[in-house]
């Protein structure tokens, strides 16, 4: 049976596993969203603003995290952060 999430409902997992197929897909979000579908069996998916809300997050800061307070910032400068061999580096590092 599907599970429903409101849109603040969404587990770092989730923000990190659609990022991370985001740029694995190409730069898709609708591959993205499918990934997303089969990974964790939920009907429902990240809307399309919601994502790219989280790429503009995970592009400034280097976290998938929200915004709000208690969660630890690169200590890497934002320039070194956006570099792609930075970003490939910790996508690779993810497992799968």
């Amino acid at each position: 049976m599907p599970v429903a999430f409101g849109m603040d409902q969404w587990t770092g997992v989730h923000r990190a596993f659609v990022i991370r197929a985001y740029y694995k897909s190409n730069d898709s979000i609708s591959t993205a969203q499918r990934l997303f579908k089969k990974q964790f069996s939920i009907y429902q998916t990240p809307p399309t603003n919601v994502i790219k809300s989280w790429l503009r997050h995970f592009e400034s800061t280097g976290s998938s995290q929200g915004g709000c307070g208690g969660y630890a910032r690169s200590s890497l400068p934002v320039s070194a952060v956006l570099r792609p061999t930075n970003l490939l580096y910790h996508l690779q590092s993810v497992p799968e």
